[in-house]
């Protein structure tokens, strides 16, 4: 298992970081720390219990435990880190760094900096690279961060411009990564406690997913004949689906 931790203040940013991530990779446990306090508490915890992340991405332009304080805590985050923690960092800013900034980073674990705003590509990109820094690599890739095949499904987690036999299809993350636990299988039908392990909560329910796949039918619905041709088929008997394409 990878271990990854998100510093960042901003809750819905912290979300798209967490979905890329575990989007693209099945085999990652990811902690959203979402201020100064939460992350160096839980940094102090770590190093205690002698364990460590694989990779952490830092926002610089982050407040304290405070609402109302300034917008330093990523920075005082970096220099108090020590290279003891053993974690590769990437560093995520809205502002230019200073010369000092850049030297704490050299003395560190800094793969890459990204400025804000930047690309969901780049964002995964720069994971990648660390982890690959750091001699680990995800074994069980759900999606690769960029364009994944099966037959004539695209799915592109990044862009959101996923296709069916060249039709246009709208899905969000976790529906792709049911597409593709789905493909993967294909033509044997897939329990329904498998794809529970799609969803992004600690309790996934039969019924979550039953509404996963019906929002999915509806959308590859406008692109064939009839119900009976649609691809992702219910398993007889009930408690799972498959993906047969005619």
């Amino acid at each position: 298992m990878i271990n990854i931790a998100i510093v960042e203040d901003s809750e819905d940013e912290s979300d798209q970081y967490r979905d890329l991530i575990e989007a693209a990779w099945g085999d990652v446990s990811v902690d959203q720390l979402f201020n100064e306090d939460q992350a160096r508490t839980m940094f102090k915890r770590k190093q205690a219990a002698e364990e460590t992340y694989d990779l952490i991405t830092l926002d610089l332009d982050l407040s304290g435990g405070d609402p109302g304080l300034d917008k330093d805590g990523g920075i005082r985050l970096l220099t108090e880190m020590s290279p003891d923690l053993r974690s590769t960092v990437i560093v995520v800013s809205g502002r230019e760094l200073s010369s000092e900034v850049e030297g704490f980073m050299r003395a560190l674990k800094v793969v890459d900096t990204l400025s804000k705003p930047h690309s969901p590509a780049d964002y995964l990109r720069a994971v990648r690279l660390g982890l690959q820094l750091q001699a680990k690599s995800p074994s069980n890739p759900i999606l690769d961060g960029m364009t994944t095949e099966f037959g004539n499904l695209r799915l592109s987690p990044l862009t959101g411009s996923s296709t069916w036999k060249g039709n246009s299809i709208k899905c969000t993350l976790t529906q792709m990564r049911l597409l593709v636990i789905l493909a993967k299988n294909s033509p044997r039908p897939v329990p329904i406690g498998k794809l529970k392990e799609a969803l992004p909560t600690l309790k996934p329910t039969t019924e979550a997913v039953a509404v996963h796949i019906a929002e999915l039918r509806k959308e590859f619905r406008q692109f064939v004949e009839n119900d009976a041709t649609l691809p992702i088929k219910t398993r007889p008997g009930g408690g799972g689906y498959s993906w047969q394409e005619e």
